[in-house]
């Protein structure tokens, strides 16, 4: 009987610790995460690269079967994929891949506004394509300096996807 009116204390006031502790840890943001940010890991945004390009190969496509509100819904899917994307890359890179992305929104309301040239919808999707290739560089060009050679191998397949 002792026992147990010792560890019921005990146990009682580790229990109540634990989620002091706990109320404490959750009232401040993650370090460096705004309350707005959302943490993805890298392995998940690995898996993105390549997926605008396939984006704007079904663009084409849909476009060329008289499907323009689906070709528009392909440019805007390949939009937010470059947003994403900026959100790891440098200041520079960043501010140039989120205009590549407002260029491609204005492309989706032309395209289903019926006012684009085939010619104007594909030098979009080269200047795209161009913009990720340079971000993935910079990001092959971060990953050599740290000695992260699978990393530096990944970026730079990334970028000769994106020119071919």
């Amino acid at each position: 009987m002792r026992r147990h009116r010792f560890w019921l204390p005990v146990t009682l006031a580790a229990f109540l610790a634990i989620v002091e502790i706990g109320l404490n840890l959750s009232a401040f943001p993650a370090a460096d995460n705004r309350e707005d940010q959302v943490t993805v890991p890298e392995s998940a945004l690995n898996s993105l690269i390549g997926e605008p390009d396939r984006h704007f190969h079904r663009a084409v496509d849909l476009y060329e079967q008289a499907d323009p509100e689906g070709a528009a819904t392909e440019i805007r899917a390949a939009a937010g994929l470059i947003r994403i994307e900026a959100g790891r890359g440098s200041a520079e890179d960043a501010s140039k891949l989120r205009d590549v992305a407002t260029n491609l929104d204005a492309l989706a309301s032309n395209v289903v506004n019926g006012k684009v040239a085939a010619r104007s919808r594909e030098l979009a999707f080269a200047r795209a394509d161009l913009t990720l290739a340079a971000h993935y560089i910079h990001g092959r060009q971060s990953s050599g300096r740290q000695e992260d050679h699978a990393s530096a191998g990944r970026w730079l397949k990334a970028a000769g996807d994106s020119v071919d």
